[in-house]
């Protein structure tokens, strides 16, 4: 399987899952692209092992009849306990975050960074992780670690990625229309 094949499996693995979480309002259709956008947008700077490692999980979840969404969002409003202690998470989440601040302060316009915002960013970031399997989450971490070499920053990449999709030019394209 390629991996645009793959990133298109996890996007609809996800939206399923998305959309069958048992909330108390049905998950409007118009909110779906944007959905499937952001998701793809947090995987296209993640390498073809971590991609496809993730893919296995979700497969493997919707084999059992796990819902990743129901247990991201449960974990989220406090509704089940941790699912994993693993010390990679908080460290991807802690470079995750840096570079969401790096990216506020350097485009200020077109990345807000409030404080409530940051903070739901790392909580969702640490339950999110909690649902990946720890060989994914070490591929992710290596994805993470190689950046930092390379001084890239991952979060910058998706939202130049998401842009370009969106027909908006790059990060830095939407930041000087913003001023």
């Amino acid at each position: 399987m390629q991996r645009d094949e793959i990133m298109q499996r996890i996007i609809d693995l996800e939206t399923e899952m998305f959309t069958a979480v048992n909330a108390e309002e049905a998950v409007p259709a118009n909110t779906i692209p944007a959905f499937k956008e952001m998701r793809r947008m947090t995987y296209s700077v993640l390498s073809d092992k971590t991609v496809a490692l993730w893919l296995q999980d979700l497969e493997t979840a919707a084999a059992t009849g796990r819902n990743i969404m129901t247990e991201k969002y449960a974990l989220i409003g406090g509704q089940i306990p941790t699912l994993q202690e693993n010390p990679q998470i908080a460290k991807i989440v802690d470079v995750e975050e840096k570079w969401m601040n790096e990216l506020a302060f350097k485009y200020p316009h077109a990345v807000k960074r409030e404080r409530a915002n940051a903070e739901l960013f790392r909580k969702y970031a640490l339950c999110e992780l909690q649902t990946w399997s720890p060989v994914t989450i070490n591929a992710y971490f290596e994805d993470v670690k190689k950046a930092m070499e390379e001084g890239r920053n991952l979060a910058e990449e998706r939202y130049d990625n998401l842009y370009q999709n969106i027909g908006k030019g790059r990060l830095r394209d939407v930041e000087e229309s913003l001023k």
